[in-house]
Parts: structure tokens; C-alpha cells; sequence
């Protein structure tokens, strides 16, 4: 499978502290997207969503939930990162 990042996703990705931050929360949704992106929810015409929680590292690091939008077909071996934003904590 291969992850292809939009433009729309790094311009989400500056917002929320840069390409690295946000790779280091979506590890373990990149590994699902890599092996079964089908098994996401789909919300709209190819475009599923995905989450990740809250993350508190040793170091005193709090990496915030997110909501990862994304673009994946059926039968397709590309998936198409779309947007990400914060979940707020209350939510």
C-alpha cells in the first residue's frame, strides 16, 4: 500500500506543530492504513475516517487525539492522507 500525502494534509499537518509531530501519533494508524485501510469507517464517497487517542509520553509530552480523514477506494493500493485536526479533550 502506499500512503500518498495531499496538500490539504500539510497544511494540517504545519497547524498542529509540524510533519513530525503528527507522525509521531499516526504510527500505528499508518501501520492499519498499510495492511487494512477498508477497515475504517467510510463517511462520504471514498473518504473513511480514523482516530488516534491521547498520548502521554515519558518525557512529560502530551501528543493530542486526532481525527485523520482519508482517501482510500476498494480494490485501489494507494491511500490519499487528506486532513487531520485535534479532538478536543472534552469531546
Amino acid at each position: 500500500m502506499l500512503i500518498i500525502e495531499e496538500s490539504s494534509w500539510t497544511e494540517a499537518a504545519e497547524k498542529l506543530g509540524g510533519l513530525q509531530n503528527l507522525d509521531q501519533a499516526l504510527d500505528p494508524i499508518i501501520d492499519a492504513l498499510m495492511l487494512n485501510p477498508a477497515g475504517f469507517p467510510q463517511i462520504a464517497g471514498g473518504i473513511r475516517l480514523a482516530k488516534t487517542d491521547r498520548i502521554e509520553r515519558d518525557d512529560g509530552a502530551v501528543i493530542p487525539a486526532l481525527r485523520v480523514w482519508f482517501r482510500y477506494r476498494l480494490g485501489e493500493d494507494r491511500v490519499y492522507l487528506l486532513y487531520a485536526e485535534e479532538i478536543p479533550e472534552d469531546a
